[in-house]
């Protein structure tokens, strides 16, 4: 129940209108007190469905209602999105209705999580806007280990068994630079792919892909793969031009830290 007041009271807090405080105050407690099964809640005129509720609650407050994943730089009207570990949809879903023009293609892996971002996409009336695919983004194309945390659509669903402590199952895996290439530009890049950002840029750097990306939102996971390093992605992204802005909450020393890195080539 503390959880539930505290969530309710960030609900109040960081709700932009009378309205828009009652949506989450009514979102945050369908989830807090949802026992098992699918759940939905509403955002704006939209209905999303969510299965696991402790990802639904740490979603659902990322990108709605502290809006992590909201780009503080000028963005164009109909901007090219690719959202990497898309999960159910609700960053896609988010940049849709913050860029009615955009074009946005969404990456998911976990077949679970997948169905469920096919069936928000289309629920939502997106299917022309949002394209999903089913693909782990490395730096090679072919078939990988993918593991799948305890709950079917965990947030730790991972390349590294270590982050998702579940079942192993085999993916299709592709390289990003294969989709950046096909493209003219990308104006936003999100990233929350559980400690393979790295294998992503890797591919972006070797293919001179990186270049093409204007803004980056990036959940970096900080000691999940030794191969992971804080310092080198830093400075890879300086290297490329980009300004960076970091937030993350303290841990233990030694132990997996999540952090939000929101990067741009745009100063103003």
């Amino acid at each position: 129940m503390k959880k539930l007041l505290r969530d309710c009271f960030h609900g109040i807090r960081f709700g932009s209108s009378m309205k828009n405080k009652v949506a989450h105050v009514r979102n945050l407690t369908r989830l807090h007190l949802r026992k098992k099964g699918l759940v939905n809640v509403k955002i704006s005129n939209l209905t999303l469905t969510t299965m696991d509720k402790n990802a639904s609650l740490v979603l659902y407050k990322e990108v709605f209602l502290r809006n992590e994943y909201k780009i503080p730089f000028k963005v164009s009207a109909s901007p090219i999105i690719l959202d990497l570990g898309a999960n159910i949809g609700f960053a896609s879903v988010f940049y849709a209705t913050q860029y009615p023009g955009a074009r946005i293609l969404a990456f998911e892996p976990n077949p679970s999580s997948f169905d469920l971002l096919k069936k928000n996409i289309s629920t939502c009336n997106f299917g022309d806007r949002i394209e999903a695919f089913p693909y782990a983004l490395t730096n090679k194309e072919g078939v990988i280990s993918f593991y799948v945390g305890k709950e079917s659509t965990s947030l730790r669903s991972s390349l590294f068994s270590d982050r998702a402590q579940g079942e192993e199952i085999k993916v299709e895996a592709r390289p990003v630079s294969t989709f950046v290439s096909q493209l003219p530009h990308v104006d936003i890049m999100k990233i929350d792919v559980e400690g393979a950002e790295y294998l992503i840029f890797e591919d972006l750097l070797k293919t001179n892909q990186l270049s093409k990306i204007r803004n980056l939102v990036v959940e970096f996971h900080l000691n999940v793969s030794s191969e992971n390093s804080l310092a080198k992605f830093l400075n890879n992204l300086e290297a490329a031009g980009f300004i960076y802005n970091i937030q993350g909450g303290f841990t233990e020393y030694g132990g997996a830290q999540d952090l939000l890195v929101v990067c741009s080539r745009d100063e103003k």
